[in-house]
């Protein structure tokens, strides 16, 4: 899903398969504009383990910009980012891609207002945003390895 469309660009899906060390089109589609786009694709893979995907935007004046990378379906998390979280029109949306023990939502006065136990897990997490509008929200999360990091979120 897009927060904000710009009708003229493009968005390539990229692949890089296990082995290999370059990222590869995997379809280009053509922003339609305005707010709140979702643009979907299937595909298929008859291969297992770390499979990363990642945004290649190229705006009408050539200029590239790229997203984060996300794994699905993989077997080892090195390199990715740990947490990727943001705002969609009705929800905070969280991808956690490192085996991690705790994932917290914290408010501007300090209070938790959801939290999960993860044992390990990673995956994809949400919270419903109606009641957060116009609100600052802090995401913290602690690895499996002890490590812990934290993002802000702007909920529109």
């Amino acid at each position: 899903q897009s927060a904000l469309d710009k009708a003229g660009d493009l968005y390539t899906l990229e692949r890089k398969l296990p082995g290999q060390n370059e990222f590869s089109p995997v379809i280009t589609l053509e922003a339609r504009g305005g707010t709140q786009n979702r643009y979907r694709f299937t595909t298929n893979i008859g291969q297992t383990g770390n499979i990363l995907y990642r945004l290649k935007i190229t705006g009408t004046q050539r200029q590239i910009r790229f997203s984060e990378q996300i794994a699905l379906g993989t077997t080892n998390a090195s390199g990715l980012k740990p947490l990727i979280a943001f705002a969609t029109a009705g929800s905070l949306q969280m991808r956690i891609q490192k085996p991690a023990r705790q994932l917290r939502v914290i408010n501007g006065t300090g209070n938790i207002m959801a939290q999960w136990s993860l044992q390990g897990q990673t995956g994809n997490y949400s919270l419903p945003a109606g009641k957060y509008r116009g609100q600052m929200l802090w995401i913290q999360l602690e690895l499996s390895n002890g490590e812990r990091l934290s993002q802000k979120v702007w909920i529109p």
